[in-house]
């Protein structure tokens, strides 16, 4: 039995790219030994899972004692990828907190990211409805929430507004990367582009 909800995201500070979700316990299922641990790698420009199945006493070795648990992380990670190992505490009543060791770097620009308690934003905002005809093409792309894949696809080709993304949906499209749903996503944004925008 996992504990739906208690899941984190990161952020880059400077080039506002956002992880998946991963859960903030490093045994996400109370019955079960599997160990789940965030991971990047700036190498392939990437977020990462690292999902084990352990024995029992590996666990309980490992919940009893962080440094077990940091050097199992440490013996998991590589020059081309991070294994991070998260912290979950409680700060009051203001809500809580992730820690993640060691510190994240961001896999597309390699700068520091913040660790965010909670789902990351998946939805297109409402707010992109409101955007002026003038604003459409400068609207950045923090705006409208696009999925891991297409944010990187964007950042790698520099596409960094929707202007960019309607001008460059082509080699968006042909990008090695890009997928039928990357695709269909950017095109279900750019249909909701106001009338005369452009």
């Amino acid at each position: 039995m996992s504990m739906p909800g208690f899941v984190f995201y990161f952020t880059c500070e400077s080039c506002d790219a956002i992880s998946d979700e991963y859960s903030v316990f490093v045994f996400p299922d109370i019955f079960r030994s599997e160990i789940s641990l965030p991971a990047w790698s700036i190498s392939h420009k990437c977020w990462c899972s690292v999902n084990a199945d352990l024995d029992l006493d590996q666990r309980r070795a490992m919940e009893s004692d962080r440094e077990v648990l940091l050097a199992f992380a440490a013996t998991l990670s590589s020059d081309n990828l991070t294994v991070g190992v998260p912290q979950f505490s409680s700060n009051g009543s203001v809500g809580f907190d992730v820690n993640v060791t060691p510190d994240p770097k961001c896999p597309k620009c390699g700068c520091k990211c913040r660790t965010i308690f909670g789902s990351p934003p998946r939805d297109v905002p409402h707010s992109i409805a409101r955007i002026s005809l003038a604003e459409f093409r400068i609207a950045p792309l923090s705006l409208i929430g696009l999925s891991v894949r297409s944010t990187m696809i964007c950042r790698d080709l520099g596409l960094r507004t929707m202007g960019d993304i309607e001008d460059g949906r082509a080699r968006f499209a042909d990008h090695p990367s890009a997928t039928e749903s990357s695709v269909r996503e950017i095109d279900e944004f750019l249909s909701r582009k106001p009338n005369g925008a452009g």
